[in-house]
């Protein structure tokens, strides 16, 4: 009740009785009047303090006052506090969209690092990584799939539109952007819709590049394959293609004789609802003249049936180490020496090898806790099979566990004791 009457506005009527109320205590306080009494003020004024000695009557209305404005500091009941008034918020970054899809750095220079995103163009750093700046926001599509730097000389760079990882959001590009004084301005070398999401430069000469195109996402395109440039992207060659259906996931040059080009095709297929990966136009291939002829490679390692998704590397220190992982129903990571002459597969675990690895049931607890009642319930059961082998052993029968009882015919406490097997008695804790 004393908020509202203190929020409530004072009319004249209300004021001048206050400015009477006021009069008559000062009159018996043996002070003059107040000139107020002879003259109603036309505006409101505040009222003058009442004597110490005698308080104005309670009944009153003592002089609204407004209510303060909260600072924005003090919203929502917050305390402003002291010495944090000229604090501001800040982006502190760095501010790239979405996930990031490619990253390159320049070879002898640890300060120097290119990024692309998913859907938010490319980005440099000059510190390392501590600070990175957009230098794409000019062009038309900002969905990054590859970033290559020439090995001759890191002002060129090569940039392919189009995220290759083909999730249910993933966004095509336009084709292949050069820039030749890292990354200031760029040039659109190849107008191709689709997803691009590899490129490799020649160490010895900026103009020479290669692209791994896997084309449209959700539909067949014929403009699949490898493509190569000789003239620093003025034209383009489509060197090496398979259908509609199938384009390429990954290129790769050896460093010490960049003639030999490895390149992985994937015949995939991406719908709204699922991913379609692997078929007969996967697989991975080899070429000894630049890319002007192809070979496909198989056996000696590597995996038989129908291969999906094909990646390929050529160590940097040793041309003649090739490194493939291919996804298959018995895939892995087959290496191979002697430029692939003769290739050794290594098996990577389960939970590196998506075909591999059974579906997870989702019926199942998920969790720490639950995942180590499994591992608890799964050594007590190899522990339980250890003891049946060693009974069946000590009766000379096969072991047999049976529900309810222990293949032993006799407890372990009286068999170390000397106890002898006795049929019957094996019945009965059966039993």
């Amino acid at each position: 009740m004393r908020q509202l009457i203190r929020r409530r506005p004072v009319s004249r009527c209300n004021a001048a009785a206050a400015t009477l109320a006021l009069a008559v205590a000062a009159l018996l306080a043996g002070a003059a009047p107040p000139a107020a009494l002879a003259a109603p003020p036309e505006k409101e004024a505040p009222a003058s303090p009442a004597s110490p000695e005698r308080q104005a009557p309670a009944s009153t209305t003592p002089p609204a006052t407004p209510p303060a404005e909260p600072t924005p500091a003090a919203l929502a009941g917050l305390p402003d506090l002291p010495g944090l008034q000229g604090l501001k918020y800040r982006l502190i970054g760095p501010a790239w969209g979405g996930r990031v899809s490619r990253v390159a750095g320049v070879p002898g220079n640890p300060s120097v690092y290119y990024l692309g995103s998913a859907s938010g163009g490319v980005f440099r750093s000059n510190d390392g990584g501590v600070s990175w700046s957009p230098v794409f926001d000019g062009q038309p599509s900002l969905a990054i799939g590859s970033i290559a730097l020439a090995p001759s000389d890191p002002n060129v760079v090569y940039v392919g539109t189009g995220e290759a990882n083909l999730r249910g959001n993933a966004a095509p590009g336009d084709g292949i952007y050069r820039s030749v004084d890292a990354g200031k301005t760029w040039t659109h070398a190849l107008k191709l819709v689709g997803h691009i999401g590899t490129m490799a430069v020649d160490p010895r000469n900026a103009d020479v590049a290669f692209a791994a195109i896997l084309g449209h996402g959700f539909g067949p395109n014929p403009e699949r394959g490898v493509y190569r440039t000789r003239d620093g992207g003025r034209s383009w060659q489509q060197v090496l293609k398979k259908d509609a259906d199938t384009g390429a996931s990954d290129v790769a040059l050896d460093p010490s004789n960049p003639n030999i080009v490895f390149a992985g095709l994937w015949q995939v297929r991406r719908r709204p609802w699922t991913l379609t990966s692997g078929g007969p136009g996967s697989g991975l291939y080899m070429s000894r003249d630049g890319g002007d002829s192809w070979k496909q490679l198989t056996g000696k390692g590597l995996p038989d049936g129908t291969w999906g998704k094909v990646g390929v590397a050529v160590a940097p220190s040793d041309g003649r180490r090739v490194y493939a992982l291919i996804e298959a129903e018995e895939g892995g990571l087959p290496a191979g020496d002697d430029a692939a002459q003769h290739r050794r597969r290594q098996d990577l675990p389960a939970r590196q090898h998506a075909s591999r690895r059974p579906p997870p049931r989702l019926d199942r607890p998920q969790g720490p806790e639950a995942d180590h009642r499994r591992q608890r319930r799964r050594r007590r059961h190899q522990h339980q099979r250890r003891r049946d082998l060693e009974c069946a052993a000590a009766a000379d029968r096969p072991a047999v566990p049976r529900r309810g009882g222990h293949p032993c015919a006799v407890p372990h406490r009286r068999r170390a004791a000397g106890h002898r097997h006795d049929p019957g008695t094996e019945r009965q804790f059966d039993r």
